[in-house]
């Protein structure tokens, strides 16, 4: 079954199947939009890593979402077990952690040089 959408004077026909994926897509850019990275001027204090740090946790929380459901919908469409999306979001899951990680450590050192 699909789906016809009418933009701009044409009409596009979109699989059903691919709606909650588009409908994942848009609440991935509208997260994007929602978050903003922090102006550092010069010199970066603790305040404007941890900011930072926000703001890329926010961006990569809502890749990982955006790119769980795309490969889950990828893995629906594809023959029995070919592709498992939880191996590459767990790899995905796993480089945030460390980065957010990093990020708050840096955050710490930095609040700790200027005491």
């Amino acid at each position: 079954m699909a789906t016809t959408l009418a933009h701009a004077g044409s009409a596009v026909s979109i699989p059903a199947q691919s709606l909650p994926l588009l409908a994942s897509y848009w609440r991935f850019i509208g997260a994007i939009g929602r978050t903003t990275p922090h102006s550092i001027p010069y010199w970066a204090d603790g305040a404007d890593i941890e900011e930072r740090a926000a703001h890329i946790e926010a961006v990569t929380s809502a890749f990982r979402d955006y790119l769980a459901d795309l490969l889950a919908n990828t893995a629906a469409a594809l023959p029995s077990g070919s592709l498992d999306p939880s191996d590459t979001t767990g790899i995905l899951d796993d480089t945030i952690s460390d980065l957010n990680g990093a990020m708050s450590r840096i955050a710490h050192e930095t609040w700790m040089e200027a005491a």
